[in-house]
């Protein structure tokens, strides 16, 4: 994939700012519990890189991995987090450098859960995100940067495919998402518009309703993560330049 498309001029920040991490220190169990397999899935393979460049190997890595999330919420970081500033991902990375730091005793990820148990994982594919990038010099925070843009970016692209598959349009999406990335080999306007049988103008629309609707799914899912409106052009700058690294 080459560089997802620049974003437009912000629209009003939602007032979910951070839910999906901080309801995960809500009363209900019920929905810490939700909360906790939200944030294991989002971030739960940007972790794992983190810790296997710290030199773990991978049954390691995934129970150390496994264990922090656990660890995270009950020690309640985010309780203490100051909200006023600052993104989850720097308090993540922070968090499991402390974790790690003064991980010893603890080797049993169900003592250390006290008994619960996380959601299911998927490890393998963690592992082979990590291998694809094992060659390469990168620190454990690069390792866990750029996970976290992969993973994110991958997430807003299938929610996109999601809402056109539901509304039937799934073969336009397969036809106009090469246009979503800007990539050389995609077919001209011109020759979608005879596939389609409609006009060029038809089709140039939908494909920039395509990146416009890109645009702000992954808005809402970095909105998610920072504590203020004025950090999320900062952190989706930031994420295209991780990505294009």
């Amino acid at each position: 994939m080459n560089t997802p498309p620049d974003s437009l001029a912000p629209p009003a920040f939602p007032a979910t700012h951070w839910s999906g991490v901080l309801r995960a220190t809500g009363e209900s169990s019920v929905e810490a519990a939700a909360a906790l397999e939200a944030l294991c899935r989002t971030y739960w393979p940007s972790v794992y890189a983190f810790i296997r460049r710290r030199g773990y190997d991978g049954s390691r890595a995934q129970d150390l991995t496994q264990g922090f999330f656990t660890r995270f919420l009950e020690k309640e970081y985010l309780n203490r987090a100051d909200q006023s500033r600052g993104r989850f991902r720097s308090l993540l990375v922070s968090s499991v450098e402390n974790y790690l730091h003064n991980e010893h005793a603890r080797t049993n990820t169900q003592k250390r859960g006290g008994g619960a148990a996380l959601v299911c994982l998927d490890a393998e594919a963690a592992e082979l995100g990590f291998q694809e990038s094992a060659l390469t010099e990168e620190s454990p925070a690069q390792a866990f940067e750029k996970r976290w843009a992969s993973v994110l970016l991958e997430g807003v692209f299938r929610r996109l495919e999601r809402e056109f598959a539901e509304t039937g349009r799934q073969d336009l999406f397969d036809r106009l998402q090469p246009h979503l990335w800007g990539d050389e080999e995609a077919l001209p306007y011109t020759e979608l518009a005879a596939q389609l049988g409609t006009t060029e103008a038809a089709v140039k629309m939908a494909a920039l309703r395509l990146r416009r609707r890109f645009r702000e799914i992954l808005r809402e899912d970095i909105a998610q993560t920072v504590a203020t409106p004025d950090e999320i052009d900062d952190e989706i700058r930031h994420l295209m330049d991780v990505f294009s690294q």
